[in-house]
């Protein structure tokens, strides 16, 4: 029977890899939340914000720095637990693609494999649909050589179409709103 535990009750201050690396969660973002907006062009003035607050704390190069509450419920069964976020769902999804990202450009993919995953696959899901879920496991079980990036026709490598035209991803995936 799972036991359902309020984090709010628990009030612990935790960064993004944190949640996987000593705690061992995984994250599911319920299928109540809304599609993940940041990643819209229209959205780009939000995205951009957040990317700068995210750069002026590593400039500054202090620990756990806050981005606002992130909270939900954890659910703990024999598989571990697993943190559904009631609010924080944007914000969680750009640290999870900004993981990936830092991984990929650092050589480190492996080591962020080896604490974001569990029997190859991704322990940041989603529940809205199965191709969210099917494209987070993906995304980290592969890896993507960033000085091999498809050109654009303006000449800089794009790392979306270079993804998009990789033997793993699937077309449908393009018209998933997540």
């Amino acid at each position: 029977m799972n036991n359902v535990k309020s984090l709010s009750g628990i009030g612990e201050r935790l960064s993004f890899f944190t949640l996987f690396s000593e705690k061992g969660f995984s994250v599911q973002i319920p299928i109540i939340q809304r599609d993940y907006a940041q990643g819209r062009e229209s959205e780009s003035e939000v995205r951009s914000s957040f990317l700068d607050a995210l750069k002026a704390y590593l400039d500054q190069g202090k620990p756990n720095r806050d981005l606002d509450f992130v909270y939900g419920s954890l659910i703990e069964d024999e598989e571990g637990c697993l943190f559904t976020p009631l609010d924080g769902q944007q914000r969680l999804t750009t640290l999870f693609l900004l993981h990936w990202y830092l991984g990929q450009i650092s050589g480190r993919s492996d080591w962020l494999r080896d604490h974001l995953c569990t029997n190859g696959r991704s322990k940041f899901s989603y529940e809205t649909r199965a191709s969210s879920a099917e494209f987070c496991d993906a995304l980290m079980a592969n890896d993507i050589d960033m000085d091999q990036l498809l050109a654009l026709s303006n000449g800089q490598g794009s790392l979306s179409a270079t993804i998009k035209d990789k033997g793993w991803f699937y077309l449908s995936w393009v018209s998933d709103p997540t």
